[in-house]
């Protein structure tokens, strides 16, 4: 009965490390990949730009478990950049839009 009980720990303490470690390492990548970008287009107003920025976000957002019970939402950096440009918006200017962790 001792015996069984140890490889039964063993094999808990085999498992546990997993299960708890790989989640912890994926948010941490992308809590480290989130930034902020400022943009511009000629002839833009802001009405124009937070709907555009929106719309980049909400088509680049991944819900990602942060534990059992949580899970937040995160803005695909590469994708969010690459759908601003082919808006016909140039990094550097007065509007800023945020990819990476949301916090809304």
């Amino acid at each position: 009965m001792i015996v069984a009980a140890m490889l039964a720990l063993s094999e808990v303490r085999k498992r546990l490390p997993m299960t708890i470690g790989w989640p912890m390492i994926v948010a941490a990548m992308l809590a480290l990949s989130g930034c902020a970008t400022t943009w511009s287009r000629v002839a833009t107003s802001d009405a124009d730009f937070n709907l555009d920025n929106r719309a980049c976000q909400h088509m680049n957002t991944q819900t990602v478990p942060v534990s059992s019970v949580l899970a937040r939402d995160y803005v695909a950096v590469y994708g969010y950049k690459r759908c601003m440009i082919e808006e016909g918006y140039t990094e550097g200017g007065i509007w800023k839009g945020y990819s990476g962790w949301r916090n809304e």
